[in-house]
């Protein structure tokens, strides 16, 4: 599928969501994707002591031009963000629908692609 046609990121993001119900799950693998793709522009926090043996994601962030895309689970509940940032300052921001985030997500992260053959083949990973 091709970056540029707007859909492959969403499209993803609805097939895990699809094949596993489970919420951690789906998190565990969009975060292992998204951070295997975009290297430097994503952040996974763990939640999990030193020893415990299993340390479930408990944030992302992704950072996205001038968009910070922030998932952080609170109990069964996962808490979406989308925040307008310049040079690290928060200029604003607005909770919004976990369904929303993916969108304006894929939709930010299809813009990059656009611009950047970085951008291109780091989106070309996701999707693969």
């Amino acid at each position: 599928m091709e970056p540029a046609d707007g859909q492959g990121f969403e499209m993803l993001a609805a097939s895990l969501r699809a094949d596993n119900a489970d919420l951690p799950t789906f998190l565990e693998i969009l975060a292992g994707k998204l951070a295997d793709a975009l290297p430097g522009l994503v952040t996974v926090k763990r939640s999990g002591g030193l020893f415990a043996k299993r340390k479930p994601v408990a944030q992302i962030d992704v950072s996205v031009d001038d968009r910070r895309f922030t998932a952080t689970v609170r109990g069964p509940v996962v808490d979406t963000f989308v925040a307008h940032e310049v040079r690290g300052v928060r200029l604003s921001g607005d909770a919004v629908p976990l369904d929303a985030w993916l969108s304006q997500l894929g939709q930010s992260l299809n813009e990059f692609a656009e611009r950047s053959a970085v951008g291109s083949a780091a989106l070309r990973r996701l999707l693969s």
